[in-house]
């Protein structure tokens, strides 16, 4: 997610162009044992760099496009006075991200809890039928607990606090500050059975909780609409 200082967002873009750059020249048959001349190697440079800039150009246009899907999906919970499980994932399923969007791994909610909801939530969740795969830990602290999923994947347990990725938190925080799109650092999870690598997208709401909790009232933030994006489909 994104961090305050520096900013996360330009890290990711950083690393994620100099890995590109790194993947054309491992395949281009640039490196060799020959010495190449001086001239020649200024036109592979501006090669690199021209094809380089159009990656990042064209990963930036991806990547607003799945911050439109996020940001569509978080003015549907706006919307909303609650947002059920089945409402949740008839609205997902609508979208056709398989088809439209592959890059996007699935949409979670995620329920912004406060240090005193654990056993309200755990309570009130199973009450409504939701099944939480891990339970909410009543260490009296805040959370971002993952509440649904769509479409589900065991391997990724609901209950679970979003705080815990890396750089989560100030991510999470950043996009209820700056009411925009929160960038994890690059990460690598299990897909299919598959690692992974690629990066998380969260974007808050303010309405359609499924639970009313106390914390809520002293602010408007209900949770966030969070997607895991695959960088590999991206291009």
């Amino acid at each position: 997610m994104k961090n305050s200082t520096p900013d996360n967002r330009k890290i990711l873009k950083r690393t994620l162009v100099l890995l590109l750059v790194a993947l054309i020249i491992s395949g281009s048959g640039f490196i060799t044992h020959e010495v190449i001349s001086s001239d020649e190697e200024q036109k592979i440079n501006e090669a690199i760099n021209q094809r380089t800039k159009q990656m990042a150009i064209d990963f930036k246009q991806q990547v607003a496009q799945y911050e439109t899907v996020l940001s569509s999906t978080a003015t549907f919970f706006n919307a909303t006075e609650t947002v059920t499980k089945a409402q949740f994932n008839s609205f997902v399923t609508g979208l056709k991200i398989d088809k439209t969007y592959p890059g996007i791994k699935g949409i979670a909610y995620l329920l912004k809890t406060g240090p005193d909801d654990a056993v309200v939530v755990n309570t009130l969740s199973a009450e409504n039928g939701i099944e939480l795969k891990t339970s909410v830990a009543d260490t009296k602290t805040e959370k971002a607990i993952l509440y649904y999923v769509t479409p589900e994947d065991k391997q990724v347990p609901s209950g679970l606090d979003a705080y815990l990725i890396p750089g989560g938190k100030e991510g999470l925080y950043y996009g209820i500050t700056e009411n925009k799109v929160g960038a994890s650092p690059p990460l690598q999870y299990i897909i299919d059975s598959n690692p992974t690598v690629g990066f998380v997208l969260a974007y808050p709401a303010v309405g359609g909780a499924p639970i009313k909790l106390d914390s809520m009232v002293s602010s408007p933030n209900s949770g966030w609409i969070l997607s895991f994006i695959d960088t590999s489909k991206i291009f």
